[in-house]
């Protein structure tokens, strides 16, 4: 018996566009800190920042960073290593903070 291969339309997925608000950047900041400890794959946490910079508007950010928008998306583009004090200032642009928690209470001591 001859299956009928059915054809599936899909569309790529833009985190930026499903963000609604900063609670919820704020969460989906936060896991993927959470997951990048877990697994390693920090790139990760790179590629949500500019999520959230395209979300509230990359012009916006550079112009409240005091630098272009192609300035922005070099840094956050997918062959770069942004240093940790940009990284900083833009997750503090975008009203947002890291935080961090005990990984093991039981290395306290």
């Amino acid at each position: 018996m001859a299956t009928q291969k059915t054809r599936v339309k899909t569309r790529p997925w833009d985190p930026a566009k499903t963000i609604r608000d900063h609670e919820e950047a704020a969460v989906y900041l936060d896991v993927a800190l959470e997951e990048a400890f877990q697994d390693g794959y920090f790139a990760a946490v790179r590629d949500v920042i500019w999520d959230i910079v395209r979300y509230k508007g990359s012009a916006k950010v550079a112009h409240d960073l005091g630098m272009d928008v192609e300035e922005l998306k070099k840094m956050f583009s997918a062959d770069s290593t942004p240093d940790l004090s940009l990284v900083l200032k833009v997750v503090k642009a975008l009203g947002l903070q890291l935080h961090a928690t005990v990984a093991d209470a039981k290395s306290d001591g």
